[in-house]
């Protein structure tokens, strides 16, 4: 298919911050998807871009309007970008209809809509009504069954764009053929959404460093005293089972051999030094210490692909970062490919300064997750049954896998 004089609906992901003077914080989103709109322009299409930001679960809600990203979407596009106080309706019609070729147009919310996240048939019908091709690019949503993500590709030719198949590529590389030693750097909190990647690390890493409130469940399950830190009790069982299974394959899982304690998780609040045994009861586990720094840091600079998803500590609280800094660190100066993934590790190196020294940074937490969990996306599942319905080689300028 020609994509000349044609409109392309490109679904994309520009859930970000705004400070309350309009301020794009960080437009590492917005750049994502640049080379994607830009090729389209070149070929002479009409982009009009669909995004979603917070949850306004069907209202109209100024501080989750997508108006304030016009500004800095200019600036990295080098061009016009049109805007358009709604996502379907005849004001949308008429301005798509309205603007020349190669221009850009972004709508407004679709989550101002309660058929995106009820993913109506008829909202996916309006949407589809505004263009002539449907790409996803947003990778970071297409674990979400809503109307712009699963209905819409049905209702339109449709391909992936090229973050989407960059993201894709990239973690199925790891999985399958990655350059090892492989070493993923598990961290952070709620191990209910991070288990099935545990469990699918321990069979293609060659070893697993947990970090952060996880590593607490992890040593719980090896009866050391955790104190007052946050666990995961339900999961107690779960992580002992898969103890063993690493132990099976052959899967090292390193633990904190010493913490950085306190009575709570609050600045000002003096900071001790302590091995995982001689915890107490009024220990509060907030960063690793600095003989596991050591250790892992050696196991980095002997790795030859590492994955990081979740801080180690909690970075949010002085000193309670200095972990995550170091560990990072210790990534960017080993000669390992480094891929980081996941909001809060993505904002722990950005507060570090050292995010853009990582070979590549995905888009997404849990779209990210599922794939390293082995769980296929409900979006790329959607592009692939589009793909088989029609020839991809006619009417697609990327290929869905």
């Amino acid at each position: 298919l020609q994509l000349a004089n044609r409109t392309v609906l490109l679904r994309v992901d520009f859930n970000m911050k705004v400070s309350r003077n309009g301020v794009v914080d960080d437009n590492f989103r917005l750049r994502s998807h640049v080379s994607t709109i830009q090729y389209l322009q070149k070929q002479g299409a009409k982009v009009v871009l669909l995004s979603h930001r917070g949850r306004p679960r069907g209202e109209i809600i100024s501080d989750f309007s997508l108006r304030p990203l016009v500004g800095s979407l200019k600036k990295l596009l080098d061009c016009d970008v049109s805007f358009v106080p709604d996502c379907v309706g005849r004001m949308a019609e008429q301005s798509i209809l309205r603007a020349p070729p190669k221009a850009v147009v972004l709508l407004e919310n679709l989550r101002f809509h309660r058929g995106e996240e009820e993913n109506s048939e008829a909202f996916a019908m309006q949407l589809a009504k505004l263009g002539d091709v449907y790409v996803n690019d947003a990778f970071a949503t297409s674990h979400r069954k809503h109307a712009s993500i699963v209905t819409l590709p049905q209702l339109l030719p449709s391909a992936a764009g090229f973050l989407m198949l960059e993201e894709v590529n990239r973690v199925q590389g790891i999985l399958e053929e990655p350059s090892r030693p492989l070493t993923m750097i598990i961290g952070g909190a709620r191990l209910a959404r991070k288990l099935d990647v545990l469990r699918n690390a321990v069979f293609c890493a060659d070893q697993v460093i947990v970090g952060g409130a996880i590593a607490n469940t992890v040593l719980a399950a090896k009866d050391f005293e955790v104190g007052r830190s946050l666990i995961e009790p339900d999961y107690i069982e779960a992580m002992r089972d898969l103890m063993v299974e690493a132990g099976i394959v052959g899967c090292r899982i390193l633990l904190p051999q010493d913490v950085m304690v306190a009575p709570v998780l609050q600045p000002g609040i003096p900071a001790t030094s302590k091995l995982v045994e001689e915890m107490n009861m009024d220990d509060m586990i907030l960063d690793i210490g600095p003989r596991t720094l050591r250790v892992w840091s050696r196991v980095l600079q002997s790795t030859k692909t590492v994955v990081w998803h979740g801080p180690v500590g909690a970075y949010e609280v002085s000193p309670y970062d200095e972990g995550t800094y170091n560990i990072a660190n210790a990534v960017i100066h080993s000669d390992a490919v480094s891929l980081a993934a996941g909001h809060n590790t993505l904002s722990a190196l950005k507060a570090c300064d050292l995010r853009e020294n990582f070979d590549a940074l995905s888009t997404s937490s849990t779209a990210f997750i599922n794939l390293m969990a082995g769980i296929d996306l409900v979006g790329l599942k959607m592009l692939r049954e589009a793909t088989n319905r029609v020839d991809v080689e006619r009417r697609s300028f990327a290929k869905t896998g």
